[in-house]
């Protein structure tokens, strides 16, 4: 939910700049977020053990420090892992800063999928499992493998799974 506020705050100030001002602090976040998958490499990891992630910074623009980086991926048909960092943001130049020790990951496990009509998708979580970027690196040098953190990932596919992702995907 603090996601989608984010989100309708940070798209609310796009409406309030004027054309010239929206355009250049979207070319700013667009420059930011190319060098933040540099500058984080668990956001690359995760986009390429687990497929197509959004990335995105909570809060950008609004010159609070420190903002957050999210990277989000949906995989196997029925879990979402989010990885969260801490930055600071130099809007200057379009770079960041990571903040040490900061990094957190969490991972989905969706139990069921309702779309309830008119864009409405409901689901219920049955696995909410947390772990830091030590875990994370067992993981990726695990080629994937939660196993090694002791988490199962099952291979069921939801039928509804799709909805979910295309309901929260969007322009973050």
């Amino acid at each position: 939910m603090s996601r989608l506020i984010s989100v309708f705050v940070f798209m609310a100030y796009l409406v309030a700049c004027d054309g010239r001002g929206k355009a250049e602090l979207m070319a700013g976040y667009a420059a930011t977020i190319q060098r933040g998958l540099v500058a984080i490499p668990a956001a690359t990891q995760i986009e390429n053990l687990l497929g197509n992630s959004d990335h995105f910074i909570t809060h950008y623009g609004f010159g609070d420090q420190p903002l957050t980086w999210n990277t989000e991926v949906f995989f196997r048909g029925a879990y979402s892992l989010t990885m969260q960092v801490d930055v600071n943001v130099d809007y200057e130049s379009n770079t960041l800063e990571v903040i040490e020790n900061s990094m957190k990951f969490y991972l989905h496990e969706y139990g069921s999928i309702e779309d309830r009509g008119g864009g409405q998708i409901a689901s219920t979580v049955v696995m909410d499992k947390r772990f830091d970027s030590a875990d994370w690196n067992k993981i990726y040098q695990a080629n994937g493998d939660f196993g090694v953190i002791g988490l199962t990932i099952d291979t069921k596919h939801l039928e509804k799974f799709k909805a979910l992702v295309d309901s929260t995907r969007g322009p973050r």
